[in-house]
């Protein structure tokens, strides 16, 4: 008949006398969905969490205040809520739901610290899950927390394939050697970037400035050598006169230069230098003909 007041005052005195607090409960239930006919926010939640009170694992309560916190875009109030029912439910549906928070408090709360918190939840549900691991590694990334973003970064790189691989390995190892100067774990995360599918020519080019400070020009040669190997043109020919220049001046390795510069002069048959080097290399080498 359209007496909303009427109904609400008794169905408020039914749950107060209700044999069961389920029966209590659906009454709220009724009284709050009274006031949310009628656009009366407030009163509505008021219902739904006195519904809780008297049946605290009543999904159809929370799912109302689930609903009056969307309407509102009262992502506080939705977390809350989401958090208490994700301890009503089991699997998949209370992996969504972890997820779902973990976003609320990424891109409407902009919360990063406790994002990152609710994304570690996420992993404790499924250990090794690849949406919170990349989470994690792109907020550790943009708050520079770098010891967090090698942690997660490693985890999250047995993922990933092609060029995402290859660009993940080449940041972590450049952040090992310059924010946590941790020399030895860069060489291994920039060892793999340069030999990844594809490679990196600037994790290569990093790892040779480290193997210089160590002197260790045969692994300088081989980082020069991948450069060029991921490179074209002139760019390549010009790495590979370098690294066989290295090979003969460094490690006097001269059978290793001719064979650098074997590869020069595939990529441009009339390169000077190393025509100049193969002319007397092999009229030394008792070569006469290929001289």
């Amino acid at each position: 008949r359209g007496e909303s007041k009427l109904a609400i005052q008794f169905l408020d005195g039914l749950s107060k006398i209700a044999a069961t607090a389920e029966d209590a409960a659906r009454y709220q239930r009724r009284v709050a969905e009274v006031h949310e006919a009628q656009s009366d926010a407030d009163a509505a939640r008021s219902a739904f969490l006195r519904a809780l009170d008297h049946q605290p694992n009543d999904l159809d309560a929370l799912g109302g205040l689930n609903r009056l916190a969307r309407s509102s875009e009262d992502w506080q109030a939705l977390v809350g809520v989401l958090t208490r029912e994700s301890l009503l439910r089991d699997g998949e549906e209370r992996v969504a739901i972890a997820r779902e928070i973990a976003e609320i408090w990424e891109t409407k709360l902009e919360d990063a610290a406790v994002a990152m918190d609710a994304w570690r939840k996420v992993l404790e549900l499924v250990p090794g899950d690849q949406t919170a691991l990349t989470h994690l590694v792109d907020s550790a990334r943009a708050r520079k927390e770098w010891a967090v973003f090698i942690d997660d970064g490693q985890a999250l790189v047995h993922y990933l394939e092609g060029e995402e691989r290859t660009e993940l390995l080449a940041q972590m190892g450049r952040v090992s050697i310059e924010q946590l100067q941790r020399e030895d774990e860069a060489i291994r995360f920039l060892d793999q970037a340069s030999l990844a599918n594809p490679p990196s020519k600037q994790a290569a080019e990093d790892l040779e400035r480290i193997h210089a400070g160590r002197g260790a020009w045969d692994q300088v040669v081989e980082c020069i050598v991948r450069r060029a190997s991921a490179s074209e043109g002139e760019e390549a020919v010009t790495l590979l006169l370098r690294a066989a220049q290295t090979k003969k001046n460094q490690l006097r390795d001269r059978r290793g230069a001719a064979a650098l510069y074997d590869r020069v002069l595939a990529v441009q048959a009339d390169e000077p230098t190393a025509l100049e080097f193969k002319g007397k290399y092999l009229f030394e080498s008792g070569d006469l003909e290929g001289a």
